[in-house]
């Protein structure tokens, strides 16, 4: 019986704290990509670029598995809509077997956005951040994320500029900006 009881604590123990070696490696994870396509209802293209296989979104985004490296998405119509570029990060949740990684990605580098008509909507970068997230571990974990920066810059159709507020109200961003 105490034999058990040790048992329980340690894995509880590790539930409550992590080793820097419970992630993945990303690289390998980010070698091993597949690429993915998806479609708009009408079966065009809404989006292309290198996806993580069995690392499917349970949140049902847009994208439904975890990207690495540049996508290319398209409205519906067929007009390029965005070149983004996407690094993989890592945090730990804490599961009843123990220590479970949670990979995903977020926007890096440089991007580029145009409007249907083809005229430029936004051009600039990311910056990579620590974001703390909220898991069920104690304490939660600290990942990467990516904000866009400052210096990047949005327009509308006919050419005039405008914050990025204003182009995040206008809708015409990638979901999650």
């Amino acid at each position: 019986m105490k034999k058990l009881a040790i048992a329980v604590l340690f894995l509880l123990q590790a539930c409550a704290t992590r080793s820097t070696f419970d992630c993945p490696d990303l690289r390998a994870l980010g070698r091993a990509s597949v690429v993915r396509t998806v479609a708009h209802e009408n079966g065009r293209p809404a989006a292309r670029g290198r996806a993580l296989a069995g690392w499917d979104d349970p949140y049902n985004r847009e994208m439904p598995h975890v990207r690495a490296g540049t996508w290319e998405y398209w409205y519906d119509d067929g007009a390029k809509r965005a070149a983004v570029t996407y690094a993989l990060s890592c945090y730990i949740q804490c599961c009843s077997p123990g220590p479970c990684p949670q990979v995903h990605d977020y926007p890096t580098g440089s991007f580029i956005l145009w409007h249907r008509s083809g005229a430029k909507l936004g051009q600039g970068t990311f910056h990579t951040i620590e974001q703390h997230v909220d898991t069920s571990c104690e304490g939660g974990d600290d990942t990467k994320a990516g904000v866009v920066s400052n210096t990047s810059r949005f327009w509308r159709e006919d050419g005039s500029a405008m914050t990025l507020d204003e182009a995040r109200a206008s809708g015409l961003l990638l979901p999650g900006w």
